[in-house]
């Protein structure tokens, strides 16, 4: 499935697909979801993760501000 639409409705991204379906998910998930180094942190070669400590979020770090896609997964 591709997305079609996306659109940002109150605190959520509504996302409607290829095939007709919708789905709404909260921002404060996402944001909450994130993969990133910088919020989950990175692991060494032995399993080491190094993380900084969890900052709490804000109403505005859960904010949408750009949408892009990335990579080919």
């Amino acid at each position: 499935m591709r997305p079609v639409d996306l659109q940002t409705i109150g605190n959520e991204l509504a996302i409607k697909w290829d095939d007709g379906s919708e789905a709404f998910i909260p921002l404060e998930l996402l944001r909450r979801g994130c993969p990133c180094a910088g919020c989950k942190g990175e692991m060494d070669i032995f399993g080491t993760v190094y993380k900084g400590p969890d900052k709490p979020l804000s109403p505005q770090s859960v904010q949408l501000r750009k949408l892009g896609l990335v990579g080919g997964y």
